[in-house]
């Protein structure tokens, strides 16, 4: 899950450089914008497909041999997480509203997202309003990927490494918190206190990929495993 979440950091990486480099752009054929848009539209795409051709939905559809996808089906039946079904199982559907645990992770991920998508969306504007200029702000948006991935990859290493999903959660969002009030509290004229403050909100992230590691670990049967992500 971790891997697989880096890519919200490697793309404001690469989205701060192409942001960059069409900073220099002069050409009236098209805006800046509309480059940006053909270029991680059709990589978009492309990665859309390649995954719908090569990405199996469950054991029996993937490239493992048999003896693989023999050993792959007993673990998914030593831990009753179960495999792929498409018939929807309606005692499955309503155990979900009958889980707290559905309610917990509902109110940990609104809670951790709703700051997330902000800072996210508009951590330019943010910087710039520190005193950067254009260009400088968007070569100071490249290390909030870097917290990104390195945050990620920490989180999901210690939670495997020590089976502490929850605590690394914790930790995480206790992270982004003091990233938060950093941004809140710092003097305005402290623009290094305000920058660290915006690059440590990039650990919020991190937590996601071991909520959805936690629903995916906890929660057994197809139809109340996909509800439950819903």
């Amino acid at each position: 899950m971790g891997i697989w979440y880096l890519g919200t950091g490697t793309a404001s990486i690469m989205g701060a450089l192409v942001a960059y480099g069409l900073l220099f752009y002069t050409s009236n054929a098209f805006k800046p914008w509309q480059i940006m848009f053909l270029i991680f539209g059709l990589i978009t795409i492309a990665v859309g497909i390649s995954i719908t051709i090569f990405l199996p939905d469950n054991p029996m559809t993937s490239r493992l041999t048999h003896s693989e996808k023999l050993l792959a089906i007993e673990r998914l039946r030593e831990n009753q997480t179960g495999i792929e079904n498409k018939h929807f199982k309606r005692s499955q559907f309503t155990e979900i509203f009958t889980d707290p645990q559905t309610y917990l992770i509902a109110v940990i991920v609104t809670a951790m997202d709703v700051p997330n998508a902000a800072m996210s969306s508009f951590t330019s504007l943010i910087i710039k309003s520190f005193g950067y200029t254009t260009k400088q702000t968007e070569l100071l948006n490249i290390p909030n990927g870097a917290v990104s991935i390195v945050s990620i990859l920490a989180v999901s290493y210690a939670a495997g490494r020590y089976n502490q999903r929850c605590l690394c959660v914790v930790a995480s969002l206790s992270a982004g918190l003091l990233g938060g009030c950093l941004l809140a509290f710092a003097p305005r004229s402290n623009k290094s206190a305000q920058l660290a403050g915006n690059y440590l909100t990039q650990c919020t992230g991190s937590a996601l990929p071991n909520m959805y590691s936690l629903a995916g670990a906890n929660v057994a049967g197809h139809t109340k495993k996909v509800s439950m992500n819903a």
